[in-house]
């Protein structure tokens, strides 16, 4: 009886570290998740100010694309 006992507390100790950890690897699997938001957020930002800056017409011919002006 006293064995079976031990024996149950270890698989009750044994459970409570599995959902201890789970719970972890969950909260890991959020925080990646907003991470990669983030930063594609920050990357969709960066195109957009890209895109809104003014063209120097002294360095961009419309027709050839990009090149330096000579």
């Amino acid at each position: 009886m006293g064995q079976n006992v031990r024996i149950s507390k270890d698989k009750q100790y044994l459970l409570r570290i599995a959902s201890d950890l789970l719970r972890q690897v969950i909260q890991l699997e959020k925080l990646r998740e907003a991470v990669q938001l983030a930063e594609a957020a920050q990357a969709l930002q960066q195109s957009k100010a890209r895109r809104r800056r003014r063209i120097n017409p002294k360095v961009i011919d419309r027709f050839a694309g990009t090149q330096l002006s000579a």
